[in-house]
């Protein structure tokens, strides 16, 4: 009898489809997958997956058991571009009550092709610019 999928596990499987079809409607597409641990204690279990499409500049985010925002603030994510000043802002994002989170995401402002990504927690709504704590950071 086959094992059983965590919610973590069918959203991998449902963004490796998602991935594998994009791929075959266009085989030069470049598509970077990151996946990411925390370094941050609080943060040990959690994951933070990213397919990144360099060609349409979008995304997709994947979080899975992330511990609730401290009240009063949001996670926000970030792309880092090499060519920017500043990492650019990519939305607030607010995990289930699971601490689950499968979403689509588009920069606010163009960036290039060698990204990073980062999660940070901002003040609630979110910042224009990074300033709160990083609990996510590429390690590329």
């Amino acid at each position: 009898c086959p094992k059983a999928l965590t919610d973590s596990e069918l959203i991998v499987t449902q963004l490796t489809a998602e991935n594998n079809a994009l791929k075959h409607q266009d085989p030069g597409k470049q598509l970077q997958i990151t996946n990411l641990q925390s370094e941050v204690w609080e943060f040990r279990r959690s994951s933070m997956l990213v397919i990144w499409d360099s060609t349409r500049h979008l995304g997709v985010l994947l979080l899975d058991k992330m511990p609730r925002a401290e009240s009063g603030k949001d996670y926000q994510l970030w792309v880092v571009d090499p060519q920017q000043s500043a990492p650019v802002s990519a939305g607030v994002i607010a995990p289930d009550e699971k601490g689950v989170l499968k979403t689509h995401f588009k920069p606010v402002a163009d960036v290039g092709d060698a990204v990073k990504f980062m999660l940070s927690m901002e003040k609630k709504g979110g910042a224009t610019v990074r300033e709160g704590k990083i609990v996510f950071g590429s390690n590329k």
